[in-house]
This record gives structure tokens, C-alpha cells and sequence, in this order.
């Protein structure tokens, strides 16, 4: 007999690993205001603190500095340690909000609905926001090529727009990594346990023809092949 066997996020969340979008876009946040904190070139102007952090999506600066003293470190630890204990985008962005932290998004408004999805819904689907983006240009082309012929500014958002992708798929597979690599032994661990349980109760006739058809980033599946 042939089987087909289908594996989603699921079996990657089963294994405790944190894969899913809105996990990803945490620690990403988490790393951004990590680097805006120890940036070592702060820019004053009457005591307002401009940009400490920027990249393709996002820059991160202090408006204010009334409840940060830059100057004690116990005060600055205290507070990454909070914002990394943060479980939800929202909770962190509640938390940096009350310190004056503001974030401002770049260019279009994928990068905004990217991270209101994660506040409201708690999770997230960049590729269907990517897709919803998309056909807005084409749309923004074509007006335009009627109109005046000018596409140019269409263009150069569209660039910009498969920039901020490719950023975030550069992001998530270094985020899909360190995951695997800090969660090693609790796989192994796992499948161990499985390999075990299966060599007592065999559901799978060893003349079977198997196919594993893998829909995440990660190889966790390979660990069951032997």
C-alpha cells in the first residue's frame, strides 16, 4: 500500500519548538529593541534621544527620557529582562510603549498590517499579506501607465516592498536555525521515546510505500526516518 503522510506546524509545535509566525516577529522585536538599548551612539537633542535602532522594516528610537536612566545599568538590565519575559507581541509592545520606546514602520503598509495581525489575532500570514500588497501595485501600475505613463514610484515601491521580504525570509530561516540548534536534545529526546513505542505496536506494514511531504522549515522529520 502507499501512504502519503503530511506534516504542518503542528508536528514542529508538538516538539515544543516555537515556529510558528507570530513567535518569529516576538523575536525579532525582542532582538531590535536588544540592539537599540546597546547601540553606543546615542544622539541627544534637549534631552530627547532620536534614532538608536533601523532597518528594512522598522526603526526604533526614544522620544523622552523620564523613566530611563541610561546611566544605571541595574535600571537597563531590569528592563531587557522584562522584555524578554514578554510572551505576546502585544505585551511587548504595551510594556516599551509606557517607557516612551516608539517604533515607526518603513515604507508601505505591509509592514503595519504585519504587525497589527500579530497584536489582534495573534498570529500572522506574511505570505498572504505579501500577496494582498502585491496586487495593490499592480493595481497603483496600471492606474498610473493610464493616467500619466508614470511608474516609476510604483516600481520603486515594489522593489522596496520584495526588499522587506526578503529581509523577513533572511530573519526566519537564522530564527528557524537557532531554534532547532537550542531545541536538539528535546527532539531527539522525543523521537527517541517514539522509535520506542513504535517497536512494540507497528501500524505500518514494512512493505508499505512511505512518503513524508514536510510543509515546514524545519528537518524535525528526519529524525523519525530511520
Amino acid at each position: 500500500m502507499n501512504r502519503l503522510i503530511l506534516i504542518g506546524n503542528g508536528f514542529d509545535l508538538a516538539h515544543g519548538l516555537k515556529t510558528n509566525y507570530h513567535d518569529f516577529i516576538l523575536d525579532y522585536l525582542k532582538g531590535c529593541i536588544d540592539l537599540a538599548f546597546n547601540n553606543p551612539n546615542i544622539s541627544l537633542n534637549q534631552s530627547k534621544i532620536i534614532e538608536r535602532y533601523s532597518d528594512e522594516l522598522l526603526s526604533i528610537g526614544f522620544s523622552s527620557l523620564p523613566n530611563i536612566q541610561f546611566d544605571k545599568v541595574s535600571t537597563k538590565t531590569g528592563m531587557l529582562n522584562r522584555i524578554n519575559e514578554s510572551k505576546s507581541v502585544i505585551q511587548l509592545l504595551n510594556y516599551i510603549q509606557s517607557y516612551e520606546i516608539k517604533i515607526d514602520y518603513r515604507g508601505s503598509g505591509f509592514v503595519n498590517l504585519l504587525f497589527n495581525e500579530c497584536v489582534v489575532k495573534n498570529w500572522v500570514d506574511i505570505e498572504s499579506l505579501y500577496y494582498e500588497e502585491l496586487k495593490k501595485r499592480l493595481l497603483q501600475y496600471n492606474k498610473n501607465k493610464d493616467y500619466d505613463g508614470n511608474v516609476s514610484g510604483v516600481i520603486g515601491n515594489l522593489k522596496h516592498l520584495n526588499n522587506q521580504l526578503e529581509f523577513l525570509k533572511n530573519k526566519l530561516e537564522d530564527y528557524l536555525l537557532k531554534i532547532e540548534k537550542e531545541n536538539k536534545s528535546k527532539i531527539n529526546s522525543l523521537s527517541d521515546l517514539i522509535h520506542h513505542w513504535l517497536n512494540k505496536n507497528t501500524f505500518i506494514d514494512k512493505s508499505d510505500h512511505l512518503l513524508i511531504l514536510n510543509f515546514n522549515y524545519t528537518a524535525t522529520p528526519k529524525k523519525y526516518l530511520k
